[in-house]
């Protein structure tokens, strides 16, 4: 339709076809009387009129199908009927293809409320075409002037006519990316008509062909400022660039135009007159201040409209976004969620914003607030964001699904279980419209890595292994070295080795390490893909098998190091000692920590490191060691978190009691407990021990309480898995054992035995 659009309106504004008819039949005119000659005339201007009127039908019904809009599909229907007169075989495929029921499509209804409202690009659209057909009319007429051999049928055919002017829009782009490149801003994806060129964070080029466009001459440059100087000023040249570049292709064929005359070219000129036409419509029509045309951004810059400052803050907002997606593999947590946080402040000051754009920089940023431990910072703006996407009809549904992820990761960080599975359900949901949502192969993938990961942390082991098999079976060959690949395998056997065969299992996780490996010349990619296996490692310790999860940790954790990723190794090397702690290696997890001693730490992750070094010190009998570590975490009142120094005022409390200073241990358990004990957090046990020993002379039944309650809440505790719970019930044993409370201590073992015959599994 927009084809015939084109063609209709081309010839019923064409200046040139009276002139033509008049000169064929000036030509005849000896065979025609007056009147007839008249009548043919009349007819030819009335043809050209309905000419006009049929290409604006086409071309409003052209456009609303092409772009989905809802109006489009019942003037594309109405353009089907027309063409049943004039070109039955496209009204009848137009027909077949409008009538029928359109397929459910949960994520239309979006798409359409993100599209901008087509007014302006029609506009611009008609006014290119205007403007082509004026000024090839005058530059024919110009030609004709300069002695050049024109002719009524000189002109090109129309596959010419579609390649050329995808070639003009390529020179628009390249003008853009030029000035861009030139002024520092950093590449991210280009488009010409079909053709789409991106380069993603990893710095791997993707190309990408969409035929349903080659009719469509548009394109687009995105791209992000590598800093803020001269942001302004910057954005201005990029702006007009892409004009100025077509106007100086348009010069150049007018050039051409002007020199062809008595050259062995001449014949040639209706092709200097189109690339002058083309191009000088394309400059006109860019430069016109209507919609998201370039003349309308580059007013608004100048002006320094609202608009214009919402703008280059969304360019700081993308520049601060795109630096923490290229760089988080090196960057400091407390640095990432300090960068995102900046992001963040510059898209909430932008009053021209859209919900969901502001939406998903707080999702971004929760995670950053995740991934530093500030999990009360991240259920605020989690919150906050949920309001917003509430009152966003028809999300997509990827973007509800990452949301539900983080709400999962926040609440089982916090403890609140119930509200974590609800959450988790709600993503699983959403696993089968993932496959139909319109992302590139490689988000696509990490969404389905993720959709597996909640089927394990739902115990469906045998689920999560055959959605493995059945997603790394569909990963195209070129995708053969990705860390989402290895994973998937990973994963299988981390299945395996929870159901059955355990050797199976194995042998899976083993062929994952060897294809982790092989991607060694790639350093982000290798990067990912050990912290994956980091990951593995620490869920298959949750289950018991140490052996695996230690040889998982060997791998990941010394090839971290060695690459350079120092943040991530730091992570895992602490979760492996924690680990190892876990199931009573003590000496084990004091060997694999102590290279941390050395290493600068901050925020919240040197406080984790800190606790348990001094857990590990007082295992070992060495109270005092674990006094000097712990006394400026229990101070750290303005944390986030407040089961943080919580968490360390209940060790702290233990220690006192150890040294002998019993009125201290009691007054730190008791603050402890106040935190603690309302979220049922199973590292309230150390005060609830220390407040039972202190007061056992004096009233054995409370005593008994608070030990009773110790034990309850390691046994009931969601985040420990069976193995875990037999060695914190086992270290309390010790420790009353180590204070003459036998009777108590075998009680507590006997708890103990009970974990001890439970299967190994993830709650």
């Amino acid at each position: 339709m927009l084809l015939e659009a084109g063609a209709f309106l081309s010839t019923g504004l064409s200046p040139d076809l009276m002139g033509e008819v008049t000169e064929v039949l000036n030509e005849i005119g000896s065979a025609l009387p007056k009147d007839q000659f008249d009548a043919v005339l009349a007819l030819v201007a009335a043809m050209q009129k309905v000419m006009v009127v049929l290409g604006a039908v086409f071309a409003f019904a052209g456009f609303g199908a092409f772009h989905g809009r809802g109006w489009g599909r019942w003037a594309a229907i109405g353009g089907s009927v027309v063409n049943l007169l004039i070109f039955l075989p496209a009204g009848v495929a137009g027909l077949w293809a409008y009538l029928k029921p359109l397929p459910a499509d949960p994520d239309q209804a979006e798409r359409d409320a993100l599209r901008p409202e087509p007014t302006s690009h029609i506009v611009i659209f008609v006014s290119s075409i205007l403007v082509m057909l004026y000024l090839r009319s005058y530059l024919t007429e110009f030609a004709r002037g300069l002695g050049l051999p024109v002719r009524a049928d000189d002109s090109l055919p129309i596959e010419w006519l579609i390649v050329g002017q995808l070639g003009f829009t390529l020179f628009h782009e390249l003008g853009h990316l030029v000035l861009a490149w030139g002024v520092g801003f950093r590449f991210q994806a280009m488009n010409v008509g079909p053709v789409t060129v991106s380069r993603n964070t990893s710095g791997d080029w993707r190309f990408g062909f969409d035929a349903s466009k080659i009719l469509m001459g548009g394109g687009y440059l995105q791209s992000v400022p590598g800093s803020t100087k001269d942001l302004r000023m910057n954005w201005i040249l990029i702006v007009i660039a892409g004009p100025l570049a077509s106007l100086f292709v348009g010069l150049i064929g007018f050039l051409g135009l002007i020199n062809l005359a008595g050259t062995a070219y001449a014949g040639y000129w209706y092709i200097a007159v189109y690339v002058s036409a083309i191009c000088g419509s394309d400059f006109i029509a860019n430069m016109l201040p209507l919609g998201q045309a370039d003349g309308a951004m580059l007013l608004h810059a100048l002006l320094n409209t609202r608009k214009g400052k919402a703008i280059l803050g969304s360019l700081e907002a993308s520049m601060l976004a795109d630096r923490a997606d290229r760089e988080s593999i090196d960057m400091d947590p407390e640095q990432l969620l300090e960068t995102r946080r900046k992001a963040l402040a510059s898209v909430a000051k932008n009053k021209e914003i859209s919900p969901l754009e502001l939406a998903c920089h707080k999702l971004e940023f929760a995670r950053a607030s995740i991934i530093a431990g500030r999990n009360a910072e991240a259920a605020e703006t989690l919150r906050e964001a949920g309001l917003v996407l509430e009152r966003t009809p028809n999300l997509p549904s990827t973007v509800w699904f990452r949301y539900f992820l983080d709400v999962y990761e926040v609440e089982l960080a916090t403890g609140r279980l119930t509200t974590a599975t609800e959450a988790r359900n709600k993503a699983l949901d959403l696993e089968e419209r993932l496959d139909g949502a319109e992302v590139d192969w490689d988000t696509a993938l990490a969404l389905r890595v993720e959709c597996v990961k909640l089927r394990i942390a739902d115990s469906d082991f045998h689920g999560a292994r055959l959605r493995a098999e059945a997603i790394r079976a569909h990963c195209p060959k070129r995708k053969s070295l990705t860390p989402e690949r290895a994973q998937l395998l990973a994963l299988q056997g981390e299945c395996l080795m929870r159901t059955g065969p355990k050797n199976e299992g194995q042998d899976l996780l083993d062929e994952a390490v060897d294809e982790i490996l092989d991607a060694s010349g790639d350093r982000r990619l290798l990067g990912n893909s050990l912290e994956a296996l980091g990951q593995i490692a620490v869920r298959i310790a949750e289950t018991g098998e140490m052996e695996t999860a230690i040889k998982l940790f060997q791998i990941a954790v010394p090839n971290l190091e060695t690459n350079g990723f120092g943040v991530r190794a730091n992570a895992f090397r602490a979760a492996w000692a924690e680990a190892l702690y876990n199931h009573n290696l003590v000496e084990e997890a004091v060997a694999v920590i102590t290279p941390l001693q050395a290493v600068g730490l901050g925020g919240r992750f040197a406080r984790d490191v800190a606790s348990l070094r001094a857990a590990l010190f007082l295992a070992e009998g060495k109270p005092n060691e674990a006094l000097c570590l712990l006394e400026p975490l229990t101070s750290s009142d303005s944390d986030t978190d407040p089961t943080q120094p919580a968490r360390s005022r209940s060790l702290r409390s233990w220690a006192l009691y150890k040294m002998g200073w019993y009125q201290d241990a009691v007054a730190e358990a008791r603050r402890a407990c106040d935190v603690l004990m309302p979220v049922e957090h199973y590292e309230a046990a150390y005060a609830l021990l220390t407040l039972a020993l202190a007061v056992w002379q004096d009233n054995r039944d409370l005593g008994a309480a608070y030990l009773d309650e110790a034990t309850r809440i390691i046994s009931q505790s969601g985040h420990l898995v069976p193995a875990t719970k037999v060695v914190r019930l086992e270290e309390i044993a010790r420790q009353l054992s180590s204070v003459d409370r036998h009777n108590e201590s075998k009680q507590v073992l006997l708890a103990a035995d009970e974990f001890r015959r439970s299967p190994a599994r993830i709650g």
